[in-house]
Order: structure tokens, then sequence, then C-alpha cells
């Protein structure tokens, strides 16, 4: 053959290569071996070896785009302050298929957005350190991670992190920590999602609006499993709520929620409380307590309970406890206890032209007659 003949097919072999180089389809991407700067944009990296590291962050990404893939190994610290397994700061990073312990925090976005962690382990035993962290971050997916704090947050979303989605998560606090906290942030989605604590809050929203809470499973031995505070226009459905020696469910000073088809219980203490929060709807809730209060009302107004199942063993079920709770509406309700309301607040409403409340013993016999009883308020109850 002449190289004449030859030259066409060389050339079109150099204009493979150059598209292939383009597109990626012909790099690897690069393998790690050692804690590392990720500092080349579009660029994977994989882990090779399990790393440890003392007294320094491991993995620091200062490009756009970049995937780190753990493959299943691990990055260990040394405990050391203000030294992360992952930090980014870059948008864009995607994290996967890692384990990370004994860093003051375990994965840290700082201003990173549309990145992705996913099929990862991480773990604190630093105080008051959390085990996955976003600061000032939006628009990240979060999935199937475990995460596990001392006392610290186990996952922790502060300063406008907006609009991020977590599924598939188990949370957890060894000692004093709390499970998962949104702070200061909106429209975030959590799912699908398993928390247990021991001493504060499993979900705690602060400051926090048109966020959605759905299927979790949220668990505190001696606080509130879920507790929203200053946290308004946020829709919870599909939750259980326990704590053993707390409330089940709080609102403070939180007003127009949605709370629709859950299951909030309590062994010695209020099932569901409300404080300085008003304007909120609870429908196809179940709530369970032993010896506190199934529901209980301070200086909150205009909600509307219905179509509920409200149950206290051995104390009132109802309690509307001041007279500033105005115009709290209750129908359609299953209530069973021996105390059935107690009411000091105005304008209550438990029955109207078409509709009341179901009330049942504490043994669960139904009380079928009709009871023309006044409350403190001026309000019936019927």
């Amino acid at each position: 053959m002449s190289l004449k003949q030859t030259i066409p097919y060389y050339r079109l072999f150099l204009l493979l290569a150059a598209f292939l180089a383009l597109t990626g389809i012909a790099s690897a991407g690069t393998n790690l071996s050692a804690c590392a700067n990720l500092s080349t944009a579009g660029e994977n990296y994989t882990l090779n070896t399990s790393v440890s590291i003392n007294s320094s962050t491991c993995f620091t990404v200062t490009a756009e785009n970049v995937t780190l893939n753990c493959a299943g190994f691990s990055m260990t610290g040394d405990n050391s302050t203000n030294k992360y397994g992952i930090y980014s700061n870059q948008d864009y990073t995607t994290i996967a298929n890692c384990t990370i312990q004994n860093f003051s925090t375990g994965v840290y976005f700082n201003g990173a957005d549309y990145g992705t962690i996913e099929n990862t382990t991480a773990s604190t035993t630093r105080a008051y350190k959390d085990a996955i962290q976003l600061s000032s971050s939006s628009s990240n997916t979060l999935s199937n991670l475990t995460a596990t704090t001392t006392s610290g947050f186990a996952i922790y979303l502060v300063s406008s992190s907006n609009s991020n989605t977590l599924s598939n998560i188990i949370a957890t606090s060894d000692n004093t920590g709390w499970g998962i906290r949104i702070e200061a942030n909106s429209n975030n989605t959590v799912a699908n999602t398993t928390v247990t604590t021991i001493s504060n809050p499993g979900i705690y929203l602060d400051s926090s609006s048109n966020n959605t809470l759905s299927n979790i499973t949220a668990t505190s031995n001696t606080n509130a499993a879920i507790q929203l505070s200053s946290s308004s226009s946020n829709t919870l459905s599909n939750l259980t709520a326990t704590s053993t020696s707390n409330n089940g469910i709080v609102l403070s000073s939180s007003s127009s929620n949605t709370l629709s088809n859950l299951t909030a219980n309590s062994g010695t203490f209020r099932a569901f409380s409300l404080s300085n929060s008003n304007s909120n709807t609870f429908t196809n809730v179940t709530v369970t307590t032993n010896t506190g209060r199934g529901i209980y009302l301070y200086a909150s107004s205009s909600n509307n309970f219905s179509g509920n199942v409200i149950i206290s063993n051995t104390s009132t079920v109802v309690d509307i406890s001041d007279s500033n709770s105005h115009n709290n509406t209750f129908l359609e309700n299953n209530i069973s206890g021996t105390t059935w309301v107690s009411n000091s607040g105005t304008d209550s409403i438990f029955n109207n032209s078409s509709a009341g409340n179901i009330y049942y013993f504490a043994n669960g016999t139904g009380s079928w007659e009709i009871y023309d009883i006044i409350d403190m308020g001026g309000g019936q109850l019927g």
C-alpha cells in the first residue's frame, strides 16, 4: 500500500483519538492511593485503597464537576479540629461509595451547589461536630447514606442551603447529638428516612419554611422525636414520631404547616404539643400517649384538627391550656380517654350543625349519648 493511500486512515485515527479525549471516553480517570487535593475540573477520581491522615483534611475539592468514587474503601482521620474527610466549595461535586470516620466533619459542602453524596457512611465522635454538613449549599442530592454523630448533628443543613433532596437516610446520634437539623433553609425534601436519637430531637426544623418531610420514622428517648421551631408552611406526611419520655411532635412558634397521615407517640408526656403556633392543619393523625396529654395547645389559635384518632390512656386527651388560644377546631375526630377535653381557650369548636367528634372511654367502649357539655371558654363539646 502506498504512503498516499495510508494518509487518510492516519488522519481518521487522529480525529477519533481527539474525539475520545474531548468526550472523556478514552480517559479512565485518576486512581488515588492517598489523600489529596482534587483540582482537575471534570475529573473522575477513584480511591483504590483505604487511606488515613492526621491533623489534616483528607480530600479537598478545588474544581467544578469533580467525582470522587471511594469504591467501598475508607478514609480515617484523628479527630483533629476543623479537619474534614471531604471538603468542597465547588459546584457539581459527586461523592460516592465512601466510608468516612474520625474527622471533625465527615463531608462538608460549603457553598457547593448541584452536587451528589450517595452510598456513603459518615461518622464523627468529635464533640459538637457533624457527620455531614451543608452550609450555603443548594440543589444537592443526598441518598443512601448512614450518618452518625456523638454530640453534634448527624446531618446539618444551615445558612440558606435550599432545594436539597435527602432520601434513604439513616441518621443516628449515639449520645447527646441530634439526628437531622434544617436551619434557616427552605424548599428541602427529606424522604424515606430513619432517625434515632437519645437526648435531643430526631428531626429539627429551625426558622425554615416550605420544606417537605415524608415517609420518616423518628425516635428520641428523652426529647421530641420531631420539632418545628419558628418554621412555617412546611408539609409533613406519612411520619411516625415516637418519644419515650418527651413530646412526640412539637410545634413552637410555627404556623401554617400541614400535617397528615402521621403517628405521634409518647410514653409519659405529650404526644403532640403546640405553643404560639397558629393556623396549622392536622388530618388523619393518630396520637397516643400513656400518661401524658394527647394534644396540648398553649397560646395557639386557628388550628384545625379533623379526621384524627387522639388517645390518652390515663390523662386529658385534648388540653387547650390558656385563654390566649382562640378559634381552634376539632371535628370528626375519635377522642379516647378518661378526660376527653380540658378547654381554657375561647371560641373553640367541637361541633357544628353537621359534624362533631366521637368519644370513647379509656377502655375503648364508645359513649354514644350526646352530652351537653359547656367548656370554660364558652365553646360547645359534642
